[in-house]
C-alpha cells in the first residue's frame, strides 16, 4: 500500500510561515490605536489633556457632542454642566430630586448631572429602565418631563415639579439644543418661562455659560 509521508522540512517551513503571517497580522492591527486615536480625540475632544488624567469628566471641559438639533446635526459643549456637577457636589447635601433631559443612554451625555452627582432625577436612562419594571410608569415620568420643558404654562410647570417633588431644574446646552424627531426638548417659550418663574416660585441659585440651575421655592432644604 502506498504510505504518504510528511516531510518533516515542510512541515516546519508552513509552520514558520504560519507564525510570520500570525505575526504581521497581529503587528498590523496595532497600528490603528497607535495611529488613529490623536485624530480621533483631536476630532471630538480639541486641547484633551496629557495622557495620564484619571478625572472621567475633565473631558467636559473642553469637549463636544454632535447631537440632533431642531435644524440638523449641531455639536454642543459641557463646560457649564460640569462647573453645575461641581457646585453640587460642593454645595448641595443630601439627596434632593433633580430634573434635567431623558435622552435615554449613549448619546447626547444624557442623565450627565444625575450621574456624576449622584442625585435622584424623575427619569434617567428610559430605555434601561423599562428592562426592570413596568413601562408605564416609565413612560409617564418621559412625557412629564418633556412636557416641563415645553410647556409656557407656568402652573403647569409647578404642577409637573410638584408631582415628582423635585427640588433643582437643570437647563443647559443640551436641553436648550436637543431634538427628538425635529422638535427641541426645552423650547424657547419653556426655558422663558423659568426664568419668568423666577423670584416667585423659583429661583436661580446657579449660572454658567448656557447652563442655569433653578430651585423650587420652599422645597425642602436639600431633600
Amino acid at each position: 500500500p502506498l504510505i504518504l509521508r510528511r516531510d518533516p522540512g515542510t512541515t516546519g517551513i508552513w509552520a514558520q510561515l504560519g507564525l510570520f503571517v500570525a505575526f504581521v497580522v497581529v503587528a498590523a492591527s496595532l497600528f490603528y490605536p497607535a495611529l488613529a486615536t490623536g485624530p480621533r480625540l483631536d476630532q471630538r475632544f480639541a486641547g484633551y489633556p496629557a495622557a495620564g488624567s484619571l478625572n472621567g469628566i475633565d473631558w467636559m471641559d473642553y469637549g463636544t457632542l454632535t447631537v440632533d438639533g431642531p435644524d440638523g446635526p449641531e455639536d454642543i459643549g459641557f463646560a457649564g454642566d460640569r462647573a453645575a456637577i461641581d457646585w453640587f457636589n460642593e454645595n448641595v447635601e443630601g439627596s434632593p430630586v433633580i430634573v434635567e433631559a431623558s435622552i435615554g443612554p449613549y448619546r447626547g451625555n444624557g442623565s450627565r448631572i444625575a450621574i456624576h452627582t449622584g442625585l435622584p432625577a424623575v427619569i434617567g436612562w428610559d430605555n434601561h429602565e423599562t428592562q426592570q419594571r413596568y413601562a408605564g410608569p416609565i413612560f409617564d415620568r418621559v412625557d412629564d418631563v418633556e412636557a416641563l420643558y415645553r410647556s409656557d404654562d407656568p402652573d403647569e410647570k409647578m404642577r409637573i415639579l410638584s408631582a415628582y417633588d423635585v427640588e433643582y431644574v437643570v437647563v443647559g446646552e443640551l436641553e436648550r439644543h436637543f431634538a427628538r424627531d425635529g422638535e427641541q426638548y426645552a423650547t424657547p417659550e419653556g426655558i422663558a418661562a423659568f426664568d419668568a418663574m423666577a423670584g416667585t416660585t423659583l429661583e436661580i441659585v446657579f449660572e454658567h455659560g448656557e447652563t442655569t440651575i433653578y430651585r423650587v421655592v420652599g422645597a425642602p432644604e436639600n431633600g
